[in-house]
């Protein structure tokens, strides 16, 4: 494959495919020495459009430890901007808060400002804001303050443009 090409074709196959093409993609990380062909292989683990590998891949980087830290919160992102994939990552942070803020909070609380980010600013709803809200208010992490208040910003902002723009929307589609 022309290296050019290989993140895309990895993304678009993992977009549509089962737990073989995500086995595939995970073995291509585990055994390239590449750098980019790392960073190819986990983007497009992260892109699979079905929950139970959006949930798999979730595990792999932030609790088996087999993944660099400083890599966590792009394949957080990927997920994160997959279909649906907002909501599995602020679900799946939830359960597992305690053993991420515990493998982040050591030196590297830059790095859970950055994952924070990365699960929440995808949500789309003004239900998600009070869940947010109220789970870091439960549950403080000062180092990631300021990107939680940013991200739930843009997540009101989503919530208003969608409230806005459906009905137009309902009503143009409607005529073709």
């Amino acid at each position: 494959i022309e290296p050019d090409l290989c993140g895309l074709i990895y993304k678009t196959a993992m977009v549509n495919g089962d737990v073989e093409v995500y086995d595939t993609l995970k073995k291509i990380y585990e055994t390239t020495g590449l750098a980019d062909e790392k960073r190819r292989a986990f983007t497009a683990l992260a892109s699979s459009s079905k929950s139970s590998l959006q949930q798999k891949t979730l595990n792999w980087a932030l609790l088996s430890g087999e993944v660099r830290n400083q890599d966590v919160p792009t394949i957080i992102s990927a997920v994160s901007n997959s279909k649906n994939g907002g909501e599995v990552c602020w679900d799946f942070f939830k359960t597992n808060f305690q053993a991420i803020n515990a493998n982040f909070s050591e030196g590297q609380s830059f790095l859970l400002g950055r994952l924070v980010s990365s699960c929440i600013s995808n949500l789309k709803s003004l239900d998600h804001v009070n869940d947010v809200e109220s789970f870091f208010n439960t549950n403080p992490v000062p180092s990631a303050a300021r990107r939680v208040q940013e991200s739930l910003e843009k997540i009101r902002l989503i919530a208003k443009r969608r409230k806005r723009e459906i009905e137009p929307l309902k009503a143009y589609f409607k005529k073709k």
